[in-house]
């Protein structure tokens, strides 16, 4: 990690290396939003039957002693989604994961899903699959920015960010 922040890319990990790295020893508020995330990861698990993967990102992931909160997107497969919203009385906890509400229920998170409807073959039809590879997209860039007073700098990838293989995506 240099300048309190991951080198720019997707890192690969699983949770145990995120604690090790991030949580273990570091202070109280790490602790509370490391057990928030993984409460809402189970969660997640149990009503969906699965959560493909998780990327992670944000102050959490830096130097920095007490993040206020931990950034993912959960992905999760477009079928398991669609199954799990039939049952109406999944539908509002879905709605609030997705749309970054976790914070409105106590909970340290700023959580977002990417439905992943997974494809043979290493070359993803784009009218087919356009959604999923625009929001791909668009975490992979959005997590890779960093702030700054300079537009020119602020657009280049500078930091990265976690994926954490969960239920079948390793």
């Amino acid at each position: 990690m240099s300048s309190g922040v991951l080198p720019a890319g997707r890192w690969n990990c699983d949770a145990a290396e995120i604690a090790n790295a991030f949580v273990t020893g570091k202070s109280a508020s790490r602790d509370q939003i490391w057990r928030d995330w993984t409460d809402l990861t189970n969660a997640l698990r149990v009503v969906t039957n699965a959560v493909a993967a998780c990327w992670i990102s944000g102050s959490f992931i830096t130097d920095k002693i007490d993040p206020a909160d931990l950034d993912c997107v959960y992905i999760i497969r477009q079928d398991l989604l669609a199954g799990a919203l039939s049952n109406p009385q999944n539908v509002p906890f879905l709605n609030q994961v997705a749309r970054s509400q976790m914070r409105a229920v106590g909970i340290n998170l700023d959580t977002y899903i990417l439905p992943w409807s997974p494809q043979p073959g290493p070359v993803p039809s784009l009218q087919e699959h356009f959604d999923y590879l625009y929001l791909r997209g668009y975490w992979d860039d959005f997590w890779g920015r960093i702030k700054d007073a300079n537009p020119s700098i602020e657009i280049l990838p500078r930091r990265g960010y976690l994926e954490v293989g969960l239920d079948g995506y390793k």
